[in-house]
């Protein structure tokens, strides 16, 4: 049997775990640059907010200034979610830790629950809930994807938020709509629709030929594991990037080539830095600007430039050379540049990088200087030191202006109780 253990609203509910004051009031949390709404509690569901919706238009609805906001904060996220996986294991030694917010359990590792697996799972949610503060909900099948469909199930039906699918699971995918089943994305779900294939029952009901002919291996494989037939493994080790992308948008839009520049060569920082902590390299750079589409009333520009490297590298400064040379390739001015990225291709380990007679060998101070730097970022702080051509430019910094504290992982955020 699997398990789906599911934060319920989790960036919300991270947010209401050190201000009890919220609960029971409309809270929403923004996207990167405070640009859209990407996760509501209950309270503002009820009202109606949207998930995506423009942090401008929600201020414009009646009951917007109602509606208590916040930034967002992944490093307080990430290390509540650590507390939440730390604990599954407690449990389970079979984890899949699917997402920020999700977890597979394996149950079959485990003797002892076989009898009792719902009496587990109100266990699990329970502890959660004491020792970390986060509501969660917990489906469990014989597969992954009915765990999916019962830990939905669980979150709308159930009083408890438990809901065990073991062998009939007719209820379950019955209540489950075509467009929410786990890896039905919205094109088969169209054409599922017009043949009158309306939920996740009647979708398992169809002919196995009839399935693998008009949907393929992924969908026969779905098939398949809504028939209770498990073929989606767990996996335990996260597998190994083949492209890599970082980019963000820009606050207040940039004209001048300096300004985008510098927004490039931070965005490689981040790049070169997350590369050599997966011990990967990258054979070759892609760099892209863009203008903001939403504004009509300014020219429009998109462009991209693949730099390719003589060698795989990940190394910073020759990462920054490569991103020079795409960006000079595109960038024109005249433009307000919204948003600007890095992508990073046909990645390798960093072990079994291919040489070449014409790459110019790195220097062993230059690659010997990029991990010190990655030491003392680690212990003293994100980007404590960093490479001069980063500069200091402070226009392209990230808006958060309803950020809350970092109450798990920053001393001088620690909440101070008064006895």
């Amino acid at each position: 049997m699997i398990g789906l253990i599911d934060c319920n609203n989790f960036y919300v509910s991270c947010e209401r775990v050190f201000r009890p004051d919220l609960n029971g009031i409309p809270v929403v949390v923004l996207s990167n640059n405070d640009g859209c709404v990407i996760s509501r509690s209950n309270e503002a569901k009820a009202l109606g907010v949207k998930m995506g919706l423009p942090y401008y238009q929600l201020l414009e609805l009646p009951f917007g200034k109602d509606v208590k906001v916040f930034s967002s904060n992944y490093t307080l996220y990430g290390s509540l979610s650590n507390r939440v996986h730390s604990i599954l294991r407690r449990y389970v030694a079979t984890v899949e830790d699917y997402s920020i917010d999700e977890s597979f359990l394996d149950f079959s590792s485990i003797e002892n629950y076989h009898n009792d697996l719902y009496g587990l799972g109100i266990e699990i949610k329970k502890a959660i809930l004491k020792e970390v503060g986060i509501p969660v909900c917990v489906g469990i099948a014989p597969t992954k994807a009915l765990a999916k469909a019962a830990n939905k199930y669980a979150k709308k039906e159930t009083k408890e938020g438990v809901y065990l699918c073991k062998e009939n699971t007719q209820t379950v995918l019955n209540w489950t709509e075509i467009g929410d089943v786990w890896g039905i994305g919205r094109q088969y779900a169209n054409a599922l629709q017009k043949l009158n294939i309306t939920n996740a029952w009647q979708f398992s009901q169809l002919p196995e030929k009839f399935v693998l002919q008009k949907m393929t291996v992924v969908g026969h494989r779905l098939w398949k594991e809504l028939n209770g037939i498990s073929c989606i493994e767990m996996e335990l080790e996260t597998p190994d990037k083949k492209n890599m992308v970082v980019s963000r948008s820009i606050p207040r839009s940039l004209t001048k080539y300096e300004d985008v520049e510098n927004a490039v060569f931070k965005h490689i920082d981040t790049l070169a830095m997350k590369l050599r902590r997966q011990k990967q390299c990258t054979s070759s750079i892609s760099v892209f600007v863009h203008t903001n589409r939403f504004r009509k009333q300014d020219k429009q520009y998109y462009n991209s430039f693949k730099v390719p490297l003589l060698k795989a590298s990940n190394n910073t400064t020759t990462l920054i050379r490569a991103a020079k040379v795409g960006l000079q390739k595109i960038f024109k001015p005249g433009f307000n540049y919204k948003k600007c990225g890095v992508m990073a291709f046909d990645l390798c380990p960093e072990n079994v990088v291919q040489g070449s007679l014409f790459a110019i060998a790195e220097n062993d101070k230059s690659n010997t200087a990029m991990h010190v730097m990655d030491e003392i970022n680690k212990r003293y702080g994100y980007k404590v030191t960093r490479i001069a051509a980063h500069g200091f430019l402070h226009k392209a910094h990230m808006l958060r202006n309803h950020i809350s504290p970092c109450y798990t992982t920053e001393l001088n955020d620690i909440l101070t109780i008064k006895i």
